[in-house]
């Protein structure tokens, strides 16, 4: 149960029945705590409003349990269907003074790879350059040979 009141009793009369015994107890209110009560009513009223919302057939009725509903959920900072928290760090990553450095970072590879073959100059998987390098030949042997040929 969580009522708000707006003064506090120095005790709560407790009564009820366990199985077919009466039972009843005094609650002293003066040991209990009292950080996060408000919150916890806010939220069960929250949630009265909006059941009262989801039941209403008259739109200007639900849009006063709507307002009301923000107005309880901004009061005591609470999150709703209808409102949201954003907070925002205003706390200066750097001094404005201070002077930028620029230095390089440590390039982190998994456990066994090698950083030459990951980074290196890419080794192809054909002679390419032996090649070109035969065709260059052949054809200034063809080249050579034609003349001969003509000569």
């Amino acid at each position: 149960v969580v009522l708000r009141l707006p003064r506090l009793p120095a005790s709560v009369p407790l009564r009820g029945r366990v199985g077919l015994r009466e039972w009843q107890a005094s609650l002293e209110l003066a040991a209990a705590p009292a950080s996060g009560i408000a919150k916890l009513w806010a939220r069960q009223k929250l949630a009265a409003l909006e059941a009262r919302r989801t039941r209403a057939s008259d739109p200007a009725a639900s849009e006063a349990l709507r307002a009301e509903a923000t107005a309880v959920a901004l009061g005591h900072g609470l999150v709703s269907r209808y409102t949201s928290l954003v907070a925002v760090d205003v706390t200066p990553a750097r001094v404005r003074e201070a002077l930028l450095q620029r230095h390089a970072l440590a390039t982190l590879l998994p456990h066994g790879w090698d950083h030459g073959k990951v980074f290196g100059v890419p080794q192809t998987a054909t002679p390419a350059p032996l090649h070109a390098l035969g065709g260059l030949l052949l054809a200034l042997l063809a080249a050579g040979s034609r003349r001969w040929l003509r000569g």
